[in-house]
């Protein structure tokens, strides 16, 4: 007599997670603007200064920590630029210049990066020598992405002149 076989039941696929968010930064641009006051982020006395405005977006998971650090740099060789020894909000890794955005969580998969908001820098911060606004300074600013603690993308630097 023949084997008669039932058939087994059909398994249900297991249901497909969706796909992860690929982390990246898209069209990364910093753009720099000198401006007549800028408050110290300690809360003191500005004075002239340069605020920065970051343009791009991040593509991250939701609830990502995102943040923009910006160093400085003289365009002319001389190296990054410190702050002065008494300057504390200012003051990033390797004892350099930097200022920046709060690192915020995303809400989305993707932020754009103009919404965050990024602390100007009085030029006294800089800590360029005083010369009564006589000597110009060739500086370069670069934005620094930062996803999770960890840099993801650099921009292009920024070059501007302070007259100090």
């Amino acid at each position: 007599m023949p084997k008669v076989t039932t058939p087994e039941p059909k398994k249900e696929p297991e249901p497909v997670p969706p796909a992860a968010v690929a982390p990246g930064v898209e069209n990364l641009a910093l753009q720099v603007e000198q401006i007549p006051f800028a408050a110290h982020a300690g809360g003191m006395m500005g004075g002239p200064g340069v605020s920065f405005f970051v343009r791009g977006r991040v593509r991250a998971p939701k609830g990502s920590s995102v943040q923009v650090v910006i160093n400085f740099a003289f365009t002319d060789g001389r190296g990054p630029l410190f702050p002065h020894p008494q300057e504390h909000h200012y003051r990033g890794l390797g004892n350099l210049l930097v200022t920046g955005s709060p690192p915020i969580m995303t809400s989305a998969n993707v932020t754009d990066l103009a919404s965050l908001q990024i602390n100007p820098i009085p030029h006294y911060s800089l800590n360029l020598v005083p010369t009564g606004y006589q000597n110009s300074y060739p500086i370069a600013a670069t934005a620094n992405v930062f996803l999770n603690g960890v840099v993801v993308a650099t921009s292009a630097p920024a070059p501007f002149v302070v007259q100090w």
